[in-house]
């Protein structure tokens, strides 16, 4: 079968979003982990959605309505996302009121945000869709399961079109869970160097790609 990406969008820890080429110039950042580098979200989304949005919704929301915007298409035939951890920092901030008020008056925001399908549900609320909706959580696999989704979908003849979306975040808690494996570097490195440092393990990051992806 033929499919063909109408649409991209890409939020990392480069100047990637709205740029339609590999950026000029490579960002260091002298960290133990590589964060997001914002764009300005108010531009995209609704300011009023915008105040109760986490980072990770605020990034999978923008990135969803750019690739969108960039293929012209107003509402696709499916949303589908895959994650490997979710929305990390809103169940964090949930466990931890947990504890802090003994589970008594707990604000249910952050529960509700901390779902692995909040980023496409929160897609489709905004666009106002009705159509296929859903999240593939199976860590490393996550992104592959979704496209593979997205594919049988357009072979199917189930939509013309389907946004596509990738993303994780990264928090400090995480970090010092994981740093405890021995999967990530002990010291900051400079990511334009990386392939010639000697320490074990790698760099942790997170990011967000949106691909608006349709079968013309």
């Amino acid at each position: 079968m033929e499919a063909y990406i109408n649409g991209t969008a890409c939020i990392s820890p480069q100047n990637t979003f709205g740029q339609d080429k590999f950026p000029d110039a490579i960002i260091n950042h002298n960290t133990e982990y590589l964060s997001i580098i914002p764009p300005e979200y108010k531009n995209i989304i609704p300011p009023l959605k915008l105040r109760r949005m986490s980072k990770i919704i605020r990034m999978g929301v923008g990135c969803g309505l750019q690739s969108l915007k960039d293929a012209n298409v107003k509402n696709p035939g499916g949303i589908i996302t895959g994650t490997g951890l979710g929305c990390a920092q809103d169940t964090e901030k949930f466990l931890s009121s947990m504890l802090e008020n003994n589970e008594e008056m707990l604000s249910p925001t952050p529960f509700i945000q901390s779902t692995h399908n909040t980023i496409s549900a929160q897609i489709a609320l905004l666009i106002g869709s009705h159509e296929h909706n859903f999240t593939h959580v199976q860590r490393g696999f996550s992104f592959e399961n979704s496209l593979l989704d997205a594919l049988m979908m357009l072979a199917g003849k189930e939509a013309n079109n389907v946004l596509l979306g990738g993303l994780d975040e990264i928090t400090p808690n995480h970090y010092k869970v994981t740093k405890h494996l021995g999967i990530w570097k002990n010291n900051a490195v400079d990511i334009r160097d990386l392939i010639n440092d000697k320490q074990k393990g790698s760099i942790p990051g997170e990011g967000a790609a949106f691909f608006t992806i349709a079968n013309k």
